[in-house]
């Protein structure tokens, strides 16, 4: 595969269709024009970047990873913090940054305002979280090489309910491939309300979500509303999306423990030839981001150590999607 730079006056230079699995796009499709931009960082992590949104100064951190060429299209993960978190938490958390298991994708940790993400009814009123992601995508594709195909949302908690936030809207979550969430607080997809409005961008849209059995902040089966308003049950909500993404309603989701891991109850829709939904339960896990080391997460809530790491399972759950 051949790229020139589209800064350098450049004819279009088209991807292969046989390794896009679709009809040939012009580069300048597919990546901003941030590409054939020199970024010396590779491998590092820069903090307190800036931008202006809706009227309000936004703060994010950017992670180059080691493998990045400025000439070639590269996959984007934006992570958003929980509740009462940070950027710097997140990263903590995930950590997306560690060369071992991402190696190949930029990835972005914006700051909620005032620490919190739109949707539940703790969030500061008035500030639209949908407009500035879709303005730091914007904004990002003038800064690195970024592959449209490829743009990936995840996050923990209230973030990981954003995450849900943007794949129900038509509009901002035209921007992303897929999601992923760990202890997702889906206040704004409460699918047992009739009158709940999802209108996702496109199905399928891929989902992926972690969650703990005793997780007592965002129970898996919540009996009572959480601190931001009405929670679905997580079983439903998985439901739910598979069926946004083709599956019957009466589709019956294989349920299996993760390669033989009784800790580990996987749930998968697979429909239409393709795994829509993927659900993970973790017996005995509270609140936490699942990691097989200690975190702030664990060491909040008196969780151990679980058997997996959450982090390269949603590497390699984007790697294998992209964006039609």
């Amino acid at each position: 595969m051949i790229f020139s730079n589209p800064l350098a006056g450049a004819t279009l230079v088209f991807l292969l269709a046989a390794e896009t699995g679709a009809a040939a796009v012009p580069l300048q499709e597919r990546a901003g024009a941030g590409c054939g931009i020199v970024r010396d960082f590779k491998g590092d992590t820069h903090t307190g970047k800036t931008i202006e949104s809706g009227g309000l100064q936004r703060v994010y951190d950017v992670y180059l990873p080691p493998n990045y060429d400025e000439n070639m299209p590269t996959p984007l993960i934006i992570s958003y913090h929980g509740a009462n978190g940070n950027s710097a938490k997140q990263r903590a958390l995930d950590r997306f940054d560690d060369h071992t298991w991402n190696p190949d994708h930029i990835v972005v940790w914006p700051n909620g305002y005032n620490g919190f993400w739109e949707g539940p009814t703790y969030a500061p009123p008035g500030v639209s979280d949908k407009k500035f992601t879709s303005d730091l995508i914007a904004h990002l594709r003038t800064a690195f090489c970024i592959d449209d195909a490829r743009i990936y949302a995840a996050g923990k908690s209230n973030g990981g309910g954003f995450t849900g936030t943007l794949a129900c809207s038509p509009d901002h979550g035209a921007n992303f491939a897929a999601v992923a969430a760990c202890a997702g607080a889906f206040y704004t997809d409460v699918v047992q309300d009739p009158n709940n409005s999802c209108h996702p961008s496109r199905s399928p849209f891929p989902i992926l979500e972690f969650h703990g059995s005793v997780d007592g902040t965002i129970p898996y089966l919540p009996t009572k509303n959480g601190s931001g308003g009405p929670l679905p049950k997580i079983p439903d909500w998985l439901s739910t999306w598979g069926q946004r993404n083709g599956c019957a309603a009466n589709y019956k989701p294989t349920v299996s423990q993760l390669n033989g891991d009784k800790t580990v109850q996987k749930t998968l829709y697979t429909c239409n030839g393709t795994n829509v939904v993927t659900g993970y339960l973790i017996d005995g896990m509270d609140h936490s981001w699942p990691s097989t080391t200690r975190n702030s997460d664990q060491d909040s809530h008196g969780d151990k150590p679980v058997s997996i790491n959450a982090s390269p399972m949603i590497l390699d759950f984007f790697r294998g999607i992209k964006k039609p």
